[in-house]
């Protein structure tokens, strides 16, 4: 099974203010019908965050909403998260079965995950 590489980047020890990154633009880095990458930012939490607190997950379901006119719920899996003080690209499943396949891989080692301090 090839694998597939993702990189991490540490933050920078002088950025502290959170308020400008949980209020970046969303980057999207790549997008189909089953994956969606984004690009986290540094000191925005992946997901688990208190209601009203922004968080990656969030922002991307608000993306999915906004981007194909979706009422309701939106299905986002996180099989692989990023720990809120680095930033870097991060793999979103669309749907159940790309969240089970993608978490197999996670599982098997399959995936190459790369942090740079």
């Amino acid at each position: 099974m090839a694998r597939s590489s993702v990189m991490v980047r540490e933050i920078q020890p002088l950025l502290r203010d959170a308020t400008a990154v949980t209020n970046a633009p969303f980057a999207v880095l790549y997008e189909d019908n089953h994956l969606l990458v984004v690009d986290k930012p540094p000191l925005l939490v992946t997901m688990g965050a208190p209601a009203g607190t922004p968080s990656l997950i969030e922002q991307a379901r608000d993306y999915i909403r906004r981007r194909y006119d979706k009422p309701g719920n939106v299905y986002l899996g996180i099989v692989s998260r990023l720990d809120a003080p680095v930033s870097g690209a991060l793999v979103i499943a669309r749907t159940s079965k790309a969240a089970s396949r993608l978490t197999e891989q996670f599982r098997q080692g399959a995936v190459l995950k790369k942090y740079w301090a």
